[in-house]
């Protein structure tokens, strides 16, 4: 396996820094944002690629007419694309984020994983001949086992 992502790990101070910039951003924009339930995200209504042109169009339409309905003024409307016209490109930089880190972090989860399989095979095949080590690996022998078993948590250390 292509050791991608191991050798270049952000100091502690580094993470702190970026997490502080990230919580910035999140009290700089928390007065504009709201958190929705499962079922008011479910429920929404979706708006649909290019409706920005039909907003415009049904604005200057009901303005001309003086149509308003409650709780769908042509000035509501217009604020409510605004506000998600400036979050939009937040959204982005959030999403492409979101999606670096965590595949960052699967591939380290993996080459770490496929590193200690590979090296506990070996450890496992040359245990016979060294009794101290086939004691050692005891906690983590379940862990490792194929075949149908019920979820084990992590091997614990044994004391000693």
């Amino acid at each position: 396996m292509d050791n991608k992502v191991g050798s270049n790990i952000p100091t502690p101070d580094e993470i702190n820094q970026a997490i502080a910039a990230l919580n910035t951003a999140r009290t700089i924009l928390q007065p504009y944002l709201i958190t929705l339930s499962s079922e008011e995200r479910r429920r929404l209504t979706r708006f649909r690629p290019g409706g920005d042109m039909v907003i415009e169009k049904v604005g200057s339409l009901a303005s001309e007419r003086n149509i308003s309905l409650p709780g769908a003024s042509v000035a509501n409307m217009h604020n409510d694309l605004e506000l998600a016209r400036r979050l939009s490109p937040v959204t982005s930089v959030l999403e492409d984020l979101r999606l670096m880190v965590s595949d960052t972090t699967s591939e380290a989860q993996a080459e770490c994983w496929w590193a200690a399989t590979a090296l506990y095979s070996t450890l496992a095949r040359t245990q016979g001949a060294d009794r101290p080590l086939e004691a050692a690996l005891k906690p983590v022998v379940g862990f490792f086992a194929t075949g149908p078993r019920k979820p084990r948590s992590a091997p614990q250390e044994q004391p000693k």
